[in-house]
């Protein structure tokens, strides 16, 4: 079968897949069509041809063009093709046209159309002309009426569309909402096809193939400028905020396979990137850079002493919880007195929290003691970060950066929020990229405003550009107090193995088998690779004796494999939440996985003010559109009624939130998690999954974050060689970045 696209028309007749509501993009149908190059299976007494593909949900009955290409031959279902395009056919003729409105409108409206205008044979066109008109035809307002126009209006422009991204494996929908509309989306891309990258998750290897397909010559200047742009941006996906010219041009060269000189002779007029000197930056990832380097000289030029006595308040802290700070913890309270920018670097166990608590207790004083002081504001980069910090705080909560500087409003909203408190407490430091602390920073609109950075440089830097917390501390410039004196440590428990992965220090040998007890709350256990599957199955059941699923953290170096989250997350499903026939709903949810009501689930996104990356929640159920219409109304009707929604129903626990089906690939089962997705949560009991197929993802870094997350207890099922490896391989926490010169006054 030759794999060529076909360009067909065929009549969809039954839906395969899904067989009830719409909850993925993914649908099968059997359809009919008279074309004879499409090779038919017998279904039902009568021969039809199989679809399949990422489509929009298809209207039994009605015309469509499609482009197919074959995929296979089933042996019990036959010949199938791939859905390279399909969109509505509108029929020119006046028996479908009538079939065709049928579907938008009601029956009755259809019948007054008719009998005005018995005699017309293109309705359809009179209508999108502006020609029809309206107010002779019973049960059709002007509202309605441009309701429909502009139904079919938008019906010719996605066709267009389609014509540019079809085959691609673009979602038009995604492209159609970046640009408002498929009108302007289709003069975007005419102008220029790479502005396709602005849509998120179209890279250039994507917008490059559209460009392809319009016929845009290799060399064409738009072509060298995205392609210069992506290499940037995929230095981003690594933490660089720049790259070396001529390594940029080395693998520009690659990509786009045109002559080095080419790209070389367009950097210097390339919209939007920056060089300084043999490095180049996209211009917004500098000036975010730049942002945070000036906000934080202006802050510490403009410090003011604070009124207080360190010593004095030191002793009456001492003695009000019967405790014993060590000088280093003691220097961080003559920092706060005298600067306005300050750094708490501490690795785990050295007493951060109690420093967090400690100045909180100092921040409600002051509320009484200075005219101008009376606010603070504790803030952290995840949801899950936040509520582990509103722990510790006790009477105060703690909240994301993005929603304090009212990330998700609309634009007009967003740039009239001001960061006003007197005193700023950001925790978590590390995971924070140059993006949203230049944001930040930008809202600081108060004069006197004093900010503290909490962080642990030993934990992971952050997913995004830039490496902040490394940076501000290489650079000299800001206060820092360091804190390195590990409490309980002695207890030879997590504390003290956290610790000496963290010093490289020994604790295990390569060839130890079996278990062994660190302390009283860390177990190792060193088992066989073929062991591994049955192992983590055992102590997660053993672990529901005594916690709940939400209290217990699966964390595993990675997503794919036997000992990928996915897998493991499907495996603590059955356990858990397994489906119950005629009580559990679900819906497909990547490959060959199901999301079900009950399951644990984690937001990835940051969404609007209050659903941010990291919330966690429980999937109560499914709605669907189609539950809450009425069989009277029509196709229209419903796609117009914005008061109908569809999608996952999740309880956060702060309020109940409707996910559409579209978003649902921001969801991640949450029972087990990646160790960097795990960073800033912490769960009563934590199983490290680490085998050597994991060996060369495993960094010191890494498993020192993983037990750091530890509340109570944690189990470690692995290979012994394996954690020794890690403890060799410490990560490179060094970025490419502006930042640490910038605070040096180095880059201007």
């Amino acid at each position: 079968m030759n794999s060529d696209l076909i360009e067909v028309t065929l009549i969809p007749w039954i839906k395969r897949y899904p067989k009830h509501n719409n909850s993925s993009d993914y649908y099968i149908y059997v359809c009919k069509t008279e074309d004879d190059r499409i090779e038919k299976n017998m279904v039902g007494g009568q021969k039809a041809v199989t679809i399949k593909g990422n489509m929009p949900e298809l209207e039994i009955g009605m015309p469509y063009k499609a482009l197919l290409k074959f995929a296979d031959k089933h042996e019990t279902f036959g010949v199938s093709y791939w859905v390279e395009s399909i969109f509505q056919d509108i029929p020119t003729d006046a028996k479908n046209q009538k079939a065709f409105l049928s579907a938008l409108l009601t029956e009755r409206q259809v019948e007054e159309i008719y009998k005005i205008y018995s005699e017309e044979d293109d309705i359809v066109q009179l209508i999108i002309d502006g020609k029809f008109d309206y107010e002779k035809v019973h049960g059709i307002g002007p509202v309605y009426y441009e309701r429909i126009r502009q139904k079919l209006i938008e019906n010719m422009e996605y066709r267009e569309l389609i014509s540019l991204l079809g085959g691609s494996g673009i979602r038009f929908d995604k492209v159609v909402s970046e640009f408002g509309s498929a009108k302007f989306a289709v003069f975007q891309i005419r102008e220029n096809p790479y502005n396709l990258m602005k849509v998120s998750g179209i890279g250039f290897i994507k917008a490059d193939a559209v460009a392809q397909r319009m016929g845009i010559e290799k060399t064409n200047p738009f072509r060298i400028d995205a392609g210069i742009k992506h290499v940037i941006t995929e230095e981003h996906n690594d933490g660089h905020t720049y790259v070396y010219s001529d390594e940029l041009i080395k693998r520009c060269t690659q990509i786009l396979k045109i002559d080095s000189e080419l790209i070389q002779n367009r950097l210097s007029d390339t919209l939007d990137i920056i060089i300084i000197e043999n490095r180049v930056a996209l211009q917004h990832t500098y000036q975010c850079e730049l942002t945070i380097a000036n906000k934080i000289h202006e802050l510490l030029k403009n410090s003011e002493e604070l009124k207080f006595d360190p010593e004095d308040f030191i002793k009456r802290m001492e003695d009000k919880y019967q405790i014993k700070l060590t000088d280093q913890q003691k220097s961080f309270f003559n920092n706060i007195k005298k600067h306005a920018v300050n750094l708490l670097v501490g690795y785990a166990g050295t007493g951060k929290s109690q420093m967090m608590s400690l100045l909180k207790d100092l921040l409600d004083e002051m509320n009484k003691t200075h005219v101008w002081f009376n606010t603070s504001v504790y803030l952290t980069p995840t949801g899950k970060s936040a509520k582990v910090l509103t722990k510790y705080l006790k009477d105060r909560t703690a909240y994301t950066i993005h929603k304090h500087i009212g990330y998700g409003l609309p634009k007009e909203l967003y740039d009239e929020v001001e960061v006003t408190q007197d005193f700023i407490i950001v925790d978590e430091t590390s995971m924070v990229d140059i993006f949203i602390l230049s944001s930040l920073l930008q809202k600081i609109k108060n004069k006197k405003a004093r900010i503290l950075f909490v962080g642990d440089a030993f934990q992971l830097p952050s997913v995004s550009a830039g490496n902040c917390l490394h940076d501000m501390i290489e650079s000299g410039v800001i206060p820092t107090t360091k804190l390195d004196i590990v409490f309980r440590q002695s207890e030879g428990g997590i504390l003290d193995i956290a610790t000496r992965v963290r010093k490289g220090e020994k604790f295990i040998e390569n060839d130890f088998e079996g278990k062994q007890l660190f302390g009283n709350n860390l177990l190792i256990h060193s088992v066989d690779q073929k062991h591994m599957v049955d192992g983590y199955k055992y102590y997660y059941n053993q672990l529901l004796k005594k916690y709940r699923p939400e209290d217990i953290m699966v964390l595993s170096p990675r997503k794919k494999f036997d000992l990928g989250t996915v897998a493991i997350n499907k495996t603590i499903q059955e356990i858990v939440n397994p489906a119950i026939e005629g009580i559990t709903k679900e819906i497909g949810f990547g490959e060959n996985n199901f999301l079900r009501t009950g399951d644990y689930v984690i937001n990835t996104r940051n969404v609007d003010l209050n659903l941010v990356n990291g919330d966690t929640g429980i999937v109560i159920d499914f709605i669907y559109t189609s539950d809450k219409n009425s069989d009277n109304k029509s196709s229209l009707e419903k796609y117009n009624d914005k008061e109908e929604k569809s999608g996952i129903l999740i309880d956060f626990g702060f309020e109940q939130r409707l996910i559409s089906f579209e978003d649902k690939h921001q969801l991640l089962h949450a029972w087990c998690l990646t160790i960097h997705k795990s960073q800033g949560s912490s769960a009563k009991s934590v199983l490290i999954v680490l085998d050597k197929s994991h060996k060369f993802q495993v960094t010191a870094n890494l498993l020192y974050t993983a037990l750091t997350r530890a509340e109570e207890n944690a189990i470690l099922l692995c290979q012994a060689d394996v954690i020794n490896y890690a403890m060799r391989n410490v990560e490179n926490l060094m970025r490419n970045t502006f930042l640490c010169e910038m605070l040096k006054g180095k880059i201007v």
